[in-house]
C-alpha cells in the first residue's frame, strides 16, 4: 500500500480503502481505513508488534473488516516511532503529549463526519490493544469496547525490558512514584475511570488460562470499579477457558459474534 498523507481536518479525503497518515505536529498517526455506507465504525488497536517479522507501521486484523458492516480503522501505534526497539507502546506517547487524547478527539470528529453516532462505534483490541481500546472508549463518551485479555496496569507489565524501552523513549527521568502520583490515569485503567468519572459500555473477555493478567490487570481494574462511586453503563467481564490460546486472542470466528452483539444492527 502507498501512504496517503492527510491533515487532521481532511476527513473528506477518506474515500477509498488504504493507508492514511495524519500529522498532528507532535506525532503522526498511521492507520488503514476501509470505507462503508453503513453508519457503524469498528476501530482496531494493536498489541505486541514483532519488529523483526513486520515493517512498521503494520495494520493488524484488517481482514476482520470483511465480516463487519461499517467503516473499519486499524491503527498502528505511534509510540513505536519514539525508538526503533519499542515493540509495544500502548499509545502512551510522552510525558508531554498524551497521544490517546489527541487520537480520541480526531476519531470522534471522524465519526461525526460520516454521520456515525458515538454509540455506534466499537473499539477492539487484545492485550496491549485492549488497554488502548479501553482508554479510547473512555475518552469518547458513548463508544463501546471489546477488550480481550487486556493490560490495565502498565507498570505491572510482565516484560520489564519492554516497558523500560517505552519509558526511556518518552518518560526519561520520570520515576514510577512520580507516574503513580501525577500520571496514573495514563498508565492505569482504574485510575482513568476515576479521573474521568466514567466507565464505557462493553465487554472484557478474559481467558482463565491467563492467570498473570487476571491477577495483575483484571483484578485491580475490578477493584477500582467496585470501590469508586461512578456510573457503570455496562462493562461486563466474561471469562472463557482456552488452554491453547493462553494470553493470545481467540480466533476471529469467536470474536466477530461478540463484536456484532455489541455493535450490530
Amino acid at each position: 500500500m502507498e501512504k496517503i498523507q492527510i491533515a487532521p481536518a481532511d476527513y473528506h479525503l477518506l474515500t477509498e480503502a488504504g493507508w492514511y497518515a495524519v500529522d498532528f505536529g507532535k506525532f503522526e498517526l498511521n492507520f488503514y481505513f476501509r470505507p462503508s455506507a453503513a453508519k457503524k465504525a469498528y476501530v482496531i488497536s494493536p498489541g505486541f508488534f514483532k519488529r523483526a517479522d513486520q515493517p512498521h507501521p503494520y495494520f493488524q486484523r484488517i481482514r476482520m473488516f470483511s465480516e463487519l458492516d461499517g467503516i473499519g480503522i486499524s491503527m498502528a501505534d505511534p509510540s513505536l516511532d519514539l525508538a526503533d526497539d519499542i515493540q509495544i507502546g500502548w499509545f502512551l506517547g510522552s510525558r508531554w503529549v498524551d497521544y490517546t487524547k489527541t487520537i480520541a478527539a480526531y476519531l470522534e470528529k471522524l465519526f461525526a463526519h460520516f454521520g456515525i453516532a458515538n454509540h455506534d462505534a466499537l473499539f477492539f483490541g487484545s492485550s496491549g490493544g485492549g488497554f488502548v481500546s479501553l482508554v479510547l472508549a473512555t475518552h469518547i463518551r458513548g463508544a463501546k469496547v471489546l477488550a480481550m485479555n487486556p493490560q490495565t496496569e502498565l507498570l505491572r507489565f510482565h516484560d520489564v525490558r519492554e516497558l523500560s524501552r517505552v519509558l526511556e523513549a518518552g518518560w526519561l527521568g520520570v520515576s514510577n512514584m512520580s507516574i503513580q502520583r501525577d500520571h496514573a490515569h495514563r498508565f492505569s485503567i482504574a485510575a482513568l475511570f476515576d479521573s474521568e468519572q466514567y466507565i464505557p459500555h462493553g465487554i472484557i473477555m478474559v481467558n482463565t488460562y491467563d492467570p498473570w493478567h487476571i491477577e495483575h490487570h483484571i483484578a485491580p481494574m475490578i477493584k477500582g470499579m467496585v470501590n469508586k462511586d461512578i456510573g457503570k453503563p455496562g462493562l461486563q467481564i466474561r471469562f472463557f477457558s482456552s488452554e491453547a490460546a493462553g494470553h493470545n486472542p481467540l480466533p476471529v470466528n469467536h470474536i466477530i459474534p461478540v463484536m456484532l452483539e455489541l455493535n450490530g444492527a
